[in-house]
């Protein structure tokens, strides 16, 4: 094997398959990466058992081979090299020449890896990278952020399509996050997805990605990058069947008049609960927070129709909400002090959330 390379080009292109690589693993060979070098393209594989990720880099080829290499120590090395850099094999170690400076890297047979477990295009569904991405930015903050929940089901990301719509749904029990987008082509399937693998939408650089799902897996396919993982196989809740449309109590308010109340009064909510209070009648609408720091009390400018309520919030997962709604004004729909509110945009059904209030404090 010998090939030469730009070292920032290089790195920047191995990177996404090199951060898939775990800190700690009971299985040491989980430590490598796979490189891959041929005439046509330079390719590096990674995994942890659960994502997989393949990547293509390009450089001048002079001899082929394929071997695996310290994932840590070869990453740290490259990200800090400006210039070209040459690499050869010789015998057990991949010599790496740069200006003024050579190391030497163990390798190991790319038999003792793992197999690439990557899914091809076919069969799957198109769709723009960025609309994908979008969607995953609204909803998978709403995961539930431990294994150990109840229903292990809550830690991905539900994709849900049928009727040529790709619905993705993400709720921890507390809030859920719900977004839709119309594609062409997706088979009707309801899969849970990792949310990890989908952090691997933003670093492509396609216009259009190809996801599919077969044989337990999930596969986001681009160019120069495919990632692959387990779905995780468990029964998601049904989400369609709490979303409380009947809400009779709407409080409609332009989006940043109200981010700015709620930044304003929060500060004197109690750093536990974080909550602040809605206090909401069709005459008065006002939002208050109290703790031994002193208290708030600000009148919002909206239009609430319904009967008055008084109901309170964990600001910050309020916060979370409003901020990935991008119309300019909004709706909060209510019912009783512990029921779930929902909160979207102005009339949108494609994409709305529900959190449940605070009670008890």
């Amino acid at each position: 094997m010998k090939f030469k390379v730009n070292a920032i080009e290089f790195y920047e292109g191995i990177n996404p398959a090199l951060s898939v690589v775990p800190a700690r693993t009971t299985l040491p060979v989980l430590t490598n990466f796979i490189l891959d070098v041929k005439k046509e393209g330079i390719s590096a594989y990674a995994t942890d058992l659960e994502v997989s990720v393949m990547v293509k880099t390009h450089g001048e080829v002079e001899e082929e081979g394929k071997i695996g290499l310290p994932a840590k120590s070869f990453g740290e090395i490259m990200k800090n090299i400006d210039g070209d850099v040459e690499f050869e094999l010789l015998e057990s170690h991949l010599y790496c020449r740069y200006p003024r400076g050579r190391v030497s890297f163990p390798v190991i047979m790319p038999e003792d890896y793992p197999e690439a477990i990557i899914p091809s295009k076919e069969g799957g569904f198109e769709i723009e990278r960025v609309t994908l991405a979008a969607m995953v930015e609204k909803t998978a903050f709403a995961t539930a952020s431990s294994e150990r929940v109840a229903r292990r089901a809550m830690v991905g990301v539900l994709f849900h399509i049928e009727d040529d719509t790709l619905k993705l749904v993400a709720s921890d029990g507390t809030r859920l996050a719900f977004v839709s987008r119309k594609i062409e082509g997706g088979e009707p399937i309801k899969v849970i997805v990792p949310p990890q693998v989908l952090n691997f939408i933003k670093k492509m650089d396609d216009e259009k990605i190809t996801v599919k799902i077969e044989e337990g897996r999930i596969g986001i396919s681009g160019e120069n990058m495919t990632v692959s993982a387990r779905l995780i196989e468990e029964e998601y809740p049904d989400y369609e069947a709490v979303i409380p449309w009947d809400n009779d109590k709407i409080l409609r308010i332009e989006k940043e008049k109200l981010v700015n109340v709620i930044k304003r009064v929060s500060i004197f909510a109690t750093p536990q609960a974080k909550g602040i209070e809605f206090s909401l009648t069709p005459e008065r609408m006002v939002v208050k927070a109290q703790s031994e720091m002193g208290e708030a009390e600000e009148e919002i400018e909206g239009e609430f129709d319904g009967t008055g309520i008084d109901v309170l919030f964990n600001y910050q997962m309020l916060l979370e909400i409003i901020r990935r709604i991008e119309d300019d004004r909004i709706e909060i729909t209510l019912k009783e002090p512990a029921s779930p509110t929902l909160i979207r945009g102005e009339g949108r059904e494609d994409q709305f959330y529900l959190l449940m209030p605070l009670v008890g404090i």
